[in-house]
């Protein structure tokens, strides 16, 4: 088992285009991105944090709750891409890792074991993404398109298809008071790669399918590549919409953290 560590990357960006300026998003008295920094801070030893920022506002903020983080190009496409300058980055100072795990900056409740569980595939796995999906609960997300839904062979784990609709093959066997969770899965903002994967090729890679989506999985798929899926219990999820936001508000209020 490899003693290098894995790279955490949290790409953000200020103005996404769903939600402008979620990043800086104030929950219970901490920037969203503080948020998902302390939690995959809190995966515990063997990982280095960084974040990806499009903005030198974004860098002060970072700087203002003491995180690691990297001042990017605002001409990324994509977070992935994002990722992959820091990547280069810090190979080009002659640091090695044994894997990269890019985390959603809107992803504010995280659960840290969730990156130990990906390390520990990513130790063992040279060819396959890893990525993770948690069973839909609220009924409303089935059909909302900022709630990616995500399917997997059940021999393997290996993802079939990433959407931002539910397939129409599954609509039958949703109504508005019952959801199968074995059959609906949302997608997780969270991705592992092994570095023995050309990540140059894999980081950059677009498709039709991906830019008609806006998901960017959609072109490791088209492209061969297995994702392999992790799967959760239910959680919060990423914070896609005002509404979202105000749920993450109530939510961090309930809590315990």
């Amino acid at each position: 088992m490899s003693n290098l560590p894995i790279l955490v990357v949290i790409p953000a960006r200020l103005n996404s285009s769903r939600l402008p300026r979620k990043m800086l998003a104030d929950i219970h008295g901490k920037p969203m991105l503080q948020w998902v920094y302390e939690a995959c801070q809190n995966a515990g030893p063997g990982f280095q944090v960084q974040i990806a920022v499009d903005s030198p506002e974004l860098l002060e903020a970072c700087a203002a709750f003491g995180a690691s983080a990297m001042l990017t190009s605002d001409a990324h496409e994509s977070g992935s891409s994002r990722c992959l300058e820091v990547w280069q980055h810090l190979q080009n100072q002659g640091l090695q890792f044994q894997g990269l795990i890019n985390v959603q900056g809107d992803e504010p409740f995280l659960d840290p074991s969730l990156l130990q569980s990906m390390a520990a595939f990513l130790q063992t796995e040279k060819k396959s993404i890893v990525t993770a999906a948690s069973p839909i609960s609220n009924p409303e997300e089935i059909k909302a398109p900022n709630c990616v839904k995500v399917g997997f062979s059940e021999m393997d784990q290996s993802a079939t298809y990433f959407s931002r609709i539910a397939p129409k093959q599954n609509a039958d066997s949703f109504n508005s008071n019952h959801v199968q969770t074995d059959v609906f899965f949302k997608h997780l903002g969270i991705y592992g790669f092994p570095a023995s994967l050309p990540l140059p090729n894999v980081l950059g890679a677009s498709s039709p399918n991906s830019r008609r989506e806006r998901l960017e999985q959609l072109a490791w798929l088209d492209s061969g590549l297995p994702i392999h899926v992790l799967t959760v219990a239910p959680t919060f999820g990423g914070v896609d919409s005002a509404e979202d936001l105000e749920r993450a508000r109530a939510y961090a209020g309930r809590a315990r953290f």
